[in-house]
Parts: C-alpha cells; sequence; structure tokens
C-alpha cells in the first residue's frame, strides 16, 4: 500500500469533519490553532525574558558601584599617608587629610544611596554593616605609629574590597558575556585594586628601614614582593583590557591614555622604592617622591574606574 494511501485514509476522519464544517468555522479552528501555538510560545518564553531582565537590572545595579567604590578606595589610601606625614610633624599634611576624610565621607553617602536603591536584590546587608562600623572604627583611631596607622586604613580597604567583591558576583558583573565590558568589569573591580593593595604595602614596607635606621633583607623581601604582585595585577588588567580594545575599539580612546599613565605612574614608584630601599646601605628612601608618584597612580585609577563605570552603564 502506498504510503499515500495511509495518510490519506489516516487524516480521513478529520477530512470529514472539515467537510462538515462552514468556511467561517474552519477560518476559526485555523486561527484558534495559531493563537493556542503563540500563546504556547510566550509561555516558554516570557519566563526568560523575565530572567534576561533581572540579569540586566542587576548587572546595571552593581555597575553604579564601581565609581564611588574606586574614589573611596583611593581617598582611604591618600588619608592613610597623610595620617602618617601628621604623625610625623608634618603639619603640612593636614590640608590632605582633611580633604581625603570629606571625600570618603561624600562617597560613603553616595554609596549609602546605591544601597538604598539598588541593593535589595544583591545580597550586601553583612557588607555595607561592616563597612559604616569599619569607618566609625577609622575615624576615632588614635593610633600615631606609621605602622598601625597603615593598618587601619588597609583594614577599612579590605572590608571596601570585600563589598565589591560581593556585588561583583550577586549582581551578575562577573558573568558579563561581552568581552569588552567585562573587560572593564574584571580591571575597575578586581585587578586594579588589588594592584593598589599592593603599592599601599610595598609603601608601609618602605617606611620600616627609614624608621629603624637600616635596611633588612626582609625590608627589600617584602617591599619588592608587593611590588611585582601589583605590577602582576597591573598586568593583568592591562591584558584584559587589551582584549576590550580589539573587540571595542572605541575604549582604547576613551581610556588607553589612563591605562599608559597608570603603567608609567607605577614603574616610577617602583623605581623610587627600589633606589631608596638597598640591602646593606642607610634607608634612602624619597618619600615625598614616593607619595607623588602614589599619588599621580591613584588619579589615574580614579580616571579608569569613572571611565569605565559610564561605559559599563552605556
Amino acid at each position: 500500500m502506498a504510503i499515500g494511501d495511509l495518510l490519506y485514509r489516516a487524516a480521513g476522519p478529520a477530512a470529514k469533519v472539515m467537510d462538515r464544517l462552514s468556511m467561517a468555522r474552519k477560518l476559526i479552528l485555523v486561527a484558534s490553532a495559531f493563537v493556542a501555538c503563540i500563546a504556547l510560545l510566550l509561555v516558554m518564553i516570557i519566563p526568560r525574558l523575565s530572567a534576561d531582565i533581572a540579569f540586566v537590572r542587576n548587572e546595571m545595579a552593581g555597575a553604579r558601584l564601581i565609581e564611588p567604590y574606586v574614589h573611596v578606595a583611593g581617598a582611604t589610601v591618600r588619608r592613610g599617608v597623610a595620617r602618617q606625614h601628621l604623625a610625623a610633624g608634618d603639619s603640612e599634611a593636614q590640608a590632605a587629610f582633611e580633604a581625603s576624610t570629606a571625600q570618603i565621607e561624600s562617597e560613603l553617602a553616595e554609596i549609602a544611596n546605591w544601597v538604598a536603591t539598588d541593593s535589595s536584590a544583591l545580597d550586601i546587608v553583612a557588607e555595607w554593616a561592616a563597612i559604616k562600623d569599619g569607618w566609625a572604627v577609622l575615624r576615632a583611631d588614635p593610633s600615631t605609629e606609621a605602622e598601625a596607622i597603615f593598618v587601619a586604613h588597609a583594614s577599612f580597604g579590605a572590608r571596601l574590597a570585600a563589598l565589591m567583591s560581593t556585588v561583583t558576583v550577586t549582581s551578575s558583573l562577573a558573568l558579563d558575556p561581552a568581552l569588552d565590558t567585562y573587560g572593564l568589569m574584571d580591571a575597575t573591580t578586581t585587578r586594579l585594586p588589588a594592584m593598589l593593595t599592593s603599592a599601599g604595602n610595598a609603601r608601609a614596607h618602605s617606611r620600616h628601614p627609614i624608621e629603624r635606621g637600616s635596611v633588612e633583607v626582609e625590608d627589600v623581601v617584602d617591599s619588592q614582593a608587593e611590588l611585582r604582585l601589583g605590577a602582576m595585577s597591573l598586568g593583568q588588567a592591562e591584558s584584559i583590557m587589551a582584549a576590550a580594545f580589539t573587540a571595542n575599539p572605541a575604549l582604547r580612546e576613551l581610556l588607553g591614555a589612563e591605562l599608559q599613565g597608570l603603567r608609567a605612574s607605577y614603574d616610577a614608584f617602583g623605581s623610587v622604592v627600589g633606589a631608596g630601599i638597598v640591602y646593606g646601605s642607610a634607608p634612602t628612601l624619597d618619600i615625598a617622591g614616593l607619595d607623588r608618584e602614589l599619588d599621580k597612580a591613584l588619579d589615574a585609577l580614579a580616571k579608569l574606574g569613572s571611565n569605565g563605570s559610564r561605559q559599563l552603564l552605556h
């Protein structure tokens, strides 16, 4: 028996039903079938669309934290440096200390607004509470020794980093599928802040021989280890940003100069440390020169963070 005959017989009952229907009812039946298919597709698509919308909404919320985070992290380093100078009797550092303190409070107020409006789905209650408590402790910290001042500010910086790390995950920033925006996110929230931490650690280790009056092996080892960790983080940021520039050439024009400036400042910072901390010699570290290069690096990092986060929001 031919296949055609089999199909005809199988469809025979349906054909007889259709033959008994009027043209209007046939059209209604066909239209109903189309509507049912469309309804089924919508039922399948709408949850996926809702999930995609929630993904983008959370990602945008996370991106809005990057700029104030980078700024408050840099201001924390500047405040620690200024506080150390004040403790050493340098009254000229008072203006820098007050300016950095005011900037921290301003950026924390910005983050508080972000917490109130954008963070409900990001699970950062504990991290934000730790930052508020940490700032209260840091403001009241009576330390007068350079090491204690550094530790207090580094501890607060670690709380800021913990907040950004959590937001990177819970906001889906870490899952961004686009190479250019992923590169911006990774560089500004992870790699460059890690470089900043290492630079601060290197500066702290470099002060020890000045206070002691002699350079020990651990001074050289510790300062150089932190410099290399910072250079590694910066190198990783440069690599991921190079890929982002390839994916989106417009980013190179926008951020390329800041990234080059950050590299130049960091290299100069490392050169000052290397020249001033030499084992077997009296410490000759140019603290003022070191802080100038650190300040330049902080400026470049702030520009990268600001411009990068704005690109993520576009």
